[in-house]
């Protein structure tokens, strides 16, 4: 290889490795069963990068975690984290209180919401 060639491989591997770090490396991609701070196994996903990252319940509620513990949440229309209080669980496991709370999250508004959240962060 000549130095010509050398260079432009040279120039060509530090492109592809500053590429990579301009754009986020997406979240590990499907369903990932974890286990909060007191070993109760939830199903979750992952959505997102090392920028910002956003848990959902398997069937797309937004989480937040706190001291390692799932928890539903929603966000105000400002882009607010509002935190339900209300800890995650198995879908099928699901409580009155847990589902009064995910039957008012508009799901629909939810990415603008998010967009806003994510933004103030």
């Amino acid at each position: 290889m000549n130095t010509n060639q050398l260079m432009r491989t040279g120039l060509l591997a530090f492109a592809m490795v500053t590429a990579s770090y301009a754009f986020g490396i997406p979240a590990r991609p499907g369903l990932q069963k974890v286990t909060d701070a007191d070993g109760r196994p939830i199903t979750v996903r992952l959505v997102g990068d090392e920028f910002f990252a956003q848990y959902y319940t398997e069937d797309g509620y937004p989480l937040t975690v706190q001291d390692g513990n799932f928890y539903y949440c929603d966000y105000t229309e400002s882009g607010e984290l509002k935190n339900s209080g209300i800890r995650a669980g198995e879908k099928s496991v699901r409580g009155t209180e847990a589902k009064a709370f995910v039957a008012g999250i508009d799901l629909q508004s939810l990415p603008t919401r998010l967009q806003r959240y994510a933004e103030a962060q």
